[in-house]
């Protein structure tokens, strides 16, 4: 029995994170494993926005990048997004759920944007 188990094909998460010292930028990126991602990213010091379960992740994280391109930092995953733009971030990919209960996205209210 394989102990780990491939993701499914066509299947992953898309996500949107901040990190501590990322001096307010907001990360748009796609995994298939998330936790193993978020520690890649900092940890404690990331704060996951929103971890959404899509089809066709790259499609809906290149769709999320083309939205934001001109908020993008050249060269990277990085954005600087306001609050309406992150909410924005957080809700575009619903037509692309591949599973509602897997979408994990707080209350913006409980965002630390400072």
């Amino acid at each position: 029995m394989n102990s780990n188990p491939q993701p499914l094909q066509g299947i992953g998460y898309v996500y949107v994170v901040r990190h501590a010292n990322a001096r307010g930028l907001t990360k748009i990126g796609l995994t298939r494993h998330p936790q193993k991602r978020e520690e890649q990213l900092g940890g404690d010091d990331c704060e996951v926005l929103c971890r959404l379960l899509v089809l066709r992740p790259e499609r809906v994280e290149a769709m999320l990048h083309s939205i934001f391109s001109a908020q993008r930092v050249p060269q990277s995953e990085w954005f600087d997004l306001d609050v309406e733009q992150i909410r924005e971030a957080c809700e575009a990919p619903a037509p692309h759920l591949a599973n509602e209960p897997a979408r994990e996205a707080p209350d913006p209210a409980e965002w630390n944007l400072l």
